[in-house]
């Protein structure tokens, strides 16, 4: 009797050798078709693409032949004699398909390399095409023979099988990807800490990790966020160790910490299986958890539809509330501030801008956010209107000519940030040009110019006036009070840090020398106290960013030696007439960016030095961050 051992053999053979064909027929459709659908096809460096495109090339001829002879009709008492395996074929494609997958591998799936900047999850679809490929081939070339199957049973099943085979490598490696890309670490919280009342020493250095690039540093609650480009790292400000990260490797990420520190805001694209979304994630900026994650209204918000648009220009999330992002929005001809939940990015409240005042395109100089208010500088005129908002000069529909418009008024706002209603108004009449809309200070431990930074400790709101004098109009935050409205400080430049009651400023003693001196005055101009510093002249003429601490007046400048490759130092004198100022040296920060980008910012244990490059196109040398204490 004879056996059936040969039939099932036979049957097993031909149900993998379609399993096989499945595989390679899908793996080779999502290989060379998902890269470009999903926009990452064509790149690669050196000769990768050329050798894509003979790779292609040679898999069709080959994949080609043997289907060919797999369907090759052979009588069916002649198929155990003339059977022939389509082996040489079968293992160049596997050969090729495997070498391609080595090539095409994302090494920093594997943890050997960092993701380069736009890399995404599906960006390992192509590569996951290979590896099925390569599988396919191996199992043609083991099991297959040159006979035409029956189209039941076997071949359809087997093809079956190996396309979901291939969806499920596919599924896995864009899991893994997804995973791989993002680098998420949280910490127990820690006990707030005072600001630092002075500095002697540089405590600590911290280096970004590698392929990240130390954009900028924003104070939190209980220490500092570094900004590295893909996401956040919180430091310690006592060691200057990292306590907890957030980062979407390959990704930008636009990042900012809320005005009362307790919340870092992140916003970014997102690549998943619904397409291509912007999204709002916020963390707890002392522990790094998780509080919310939410996609963002932006260009694709159905109000938009109805005559909605936002001014852009800058992230999303440059203007924060506690509990909220704000928006500039046109609604037909007219504008408004929007506010936006930080948790679900639903609307909160919209505030209508008066149609007479200017509307700038630049939003973090004249609106300024508070935990509880948001303060809006405006330049008004009568002849303002819809169509004219975005410039000091008018078109004259009678003259045909244009006129620069010049006096009306200028206008500080504040509105609730819970519930937009207006708090108090402040006006004050204009001197000079409509427009730009005059800049409100800084808050002192948060986001600000680079040139000649005018900033708050958050009592009060100052704006300079028009004019070639220098001299400001200084508003209660809270209650609106004028408390001074021509405050002079030509003599000592565009730099001043105002508290509820005193402005610090710098000045050239040139009767010392040009001896550089720090000066407490009230905010009617009577100074209270002056320290001379130790800086160089003329070094500290090429940067004046400072700091007023309780005890002593901070200064980064450029070293003595920096004509021949020397650096930054930091000249701290103290308030103390009894004490003499010293200088701290800062071994690795190279003046390449300019000093104008250097910043001293105030953190709970620590004064952080670094360079910000928020704003800047480069950022392609490491740059370190300092914890003075």
């Amino acid at each position: 009797m004879p056996t059936t051992t040969p039939r099932i053999h036979d049957s097993v053979r031909r149900f993998l050798t379609w399993v096989g064909v499945g595989m390679l027929t899908v793996g080779a459709l999502v290989g060379l078709f998902a890269p470009p659908v999903f926009g990452h096809g064509g790149e690669g460096p050196g000769l990768l693409p050329v050798i894509r495109v003979f790779f292609w090339a040679l898999a069709g001829l080959c994949g080609w032949l043997t289907l060919l002879q797999l369907l090759e009709r052979v009588p069916e008492e002649q198929q155990r004699e003339t059977s022939r395996k389509p082996v040489l074929l079968g293992w160049i494609l596997a050969a090729g398909a495997a070498g391609m997958a080595v090539l095409e591998t994302p090494l920093w799936l594997l943890g050997a390399a960092v993701p380069d900047r736009g890399s995404t999850p599906w960006a390992v679809l192509g590569w996951a095409g290979l590896v099925a490929m390569t599988g396919g081939a191996v199992l043609v070339a083991v099991c297959g023979r040159n006979h035409r199957p029956r189209w039941t049973g076997a071949p359809l099943a087997g093809l079956a099988c190996g396309t979901a085979t291939v969806l499920l490598i596919a599924t896995a490696a864009w899991v893994a990807a997804a995973e791989a890309l993002v680098s998420h670490a949280t910490a127990a919280a820690a006990a707030p800490r005072p600001l630092p009342s002075t500095v002697d020493r540089v405590a600590w250095t911290w280096r970004p990790p590698e392929g990240a690039r130390t954009h900028r540093v924003l104070a939190t609650v209980t220490g500092a966020v570094v900004d590295v480009g893909d996401g956040v790292v919180a430091l310690d400000p006592v060691t200057g160790e990292e306590t907890w990260h957030y980062r979407r490797l390959g990704t930008e990420v636009d990042v900012n910490v809320t005005p009362d520190g307790r919340t870092v805001a992140l916003a970014f694209t997102v690549h998943d299986h619904r397409g291509d979304w912007e999204a709002l994630l916020t963390l707890d900026a002392a522990t790094g958890r998780l509080r919310g994650d939410t996609p963002l209204r932006l260009d694709g918000d159905p109000g938009r539809e109805r005559g909605i648009g936002w001014l852009g220009g800058g992230a999303p999330v440059d203007l924060l509330t506690a509990d909220a992002r704000l928006l500039v929005e046109q609604y037909g001809s007219d504008w408004r501030l929007t506010a936006r939940a930080l948790d679900t990015d639903a609307p909160l409240w919209t505030a209508p801008l008066d149609p007479r005042c200017l509307i700038d395109r630049r939003p973090r100089t004249w609106i300024r956010t508070f935990p509880d208010a948001v303060v809006v500088s405006q330049d008004c005129h009568e002849d303002l209107d819809g169509t004219s908002r975005f410039g000091a000069r008018w078109e004259s529909s009678v003259l045909n000519t244009e006129t620069e418009l010049r006096g009306g008024v200028s206008r500080l706002t504040a509105f609730d940030a819970a519930t937009g209603t207006q708090l108090w108004r402040t006006e004050h009449p204009g001197e000079g040009p409509v427009g730009p809309n005059p800049e409100i200070s800084y808050h002192s431990t948060g986001h600000r110019s680079h040139l000649h930074p005018v900033t708050s400790d958050g009592s009060v709101v100052a704006v300079e006036k028009w004019g070639s004098d220098i001299r400001y109009l200084v508003v209660d935050r809270e209650t609106g009070e004028v408390l001074t409205d021509d405050l002079d400080l030509t003599e000592h430049g565009h730099s001043a840090h105002f508290t509820a009651d005193s402005v610090s400023v710098v000045r050239i003693d040139e009767e010392r020398g040009g001896t550089l001196v720090h000066e407490r005055r009230t905010l009617d101009g009577r100074l209270e106290r002056s320290a001379a510093s130790g800086a160089p002249f003329p070094h500290v003429l090429a940067g004046t960013e400072w700091v007023d601490l309780a005890d002593a007046a901070v200064m980064v400048h450029l070293s003595e030696d920096a004509a021949t490759g020397g650096g930054y130092d930091v000249g701290v004198t103290p308030w103390d007439d009894t004490a003499e100022p010293f200088t701290l040296k800062l071994d690795g920060m190279v003046p390449t960016s300019g000093i104008s980008q250097v910043r001293l910012l105030p953190v709970p244990g620590a004064l952080v030095v670094f360079e910000d490059i928020a704003d800047s196109l480069t950022g392609e040398r490491e740059r370190p961050v300092f914890g003075l204490r």
